[in-house]
């Protein structure tokens, strides 16, 4: 994926917005291109058709879209530090998906990413959309700095992308029941660290 895409239209970046809301709120089983219509209060029938293609083209764009700011902020985040700590990579994960979920009135986005991540049909998408340069890079110097032995190390890291989308999401589902912005993005920043470097435990039988 391209770190920069074009400013969408009116019409188009409607659409995106309505498709996004829409698989947040109930469900990828309700996202059909004359929902997204309805929803984006588009008139031509066609409108969805000529924008995506498909309903898998209208997901790709969702994606396409949230993604370019996300990973241009993670981008200057990793380049601002010589030599990042884990502290500093974890930020980088974090701090561009809080900004671009919990700065932004009426966001959806957290919660379209958490529906995906559990939807057998958006597996290849939503893997595409966290393997983007930046998440890799982060992900390749945490395991790094790892003392764990690297399969638990990596399997670690791996989940913290979840976590951290599971955690967004359902600040951005109860606004006025959370803490403020730059408190859940610090809070999730100490937690991703102590699962990073928490001790391994000796697994205990079951006999």
């Amino acid at each position: 994926m391209t770190e920069t895409t074009a400013r969408p239209s009116p019409a188009r970046a409607a659409m995106i917005d309505a498709a996004e809301r829409i698989v947040a709120e109930r469900g990828l089983s309700e996202l059909t291109l004359r929902q997204v219509q309805i929803a984006a209060g588009q008139s031509n029938k066609s409108a969805a058709q000529y924008h995506f293609g498909s309903r898998d083209g209208l997901i790709t764009a969702i994606l396409e879209d949230r993604v370019a700011g996300v990973e241009l902020r993670r981008r200057e985040m990793l380049d601002r530090v010589a030599q990042p700590g884990p502290r500093d990579l974890v930020a980088a994960l974090v701090v561009p998906l809080a900004e671009r979920i919990l700065s932004h009135p009426n966001s959806t986005y957290g919660r379209f990413l958490a529906q995906s991540m559990l939807d057998p049909e958006l597996a290849d998408l939503i893997q595409a959309h966290l393997l983007a340069r930046g998440f890799l890079e982060v992900q390749q110097r945490l395991r790094v700095y790892s003392a764990l032995p690297f399969d638990v190390a990596s399997w670690r890291v791996d989940s913290l992308a979840g976590y951290v989308i599971g955690a967004l999401a359902a600040a951005e589902a109860r606004p006025l029941h959370t803490l403020p912005t730059d408190v859940i993005t610090a809070s999730l920043i100490d937690a991703c660290l102590n699962i990073l470097t928490g001790p391994q435990s000796t697994p205990r039988s079951n006999r």
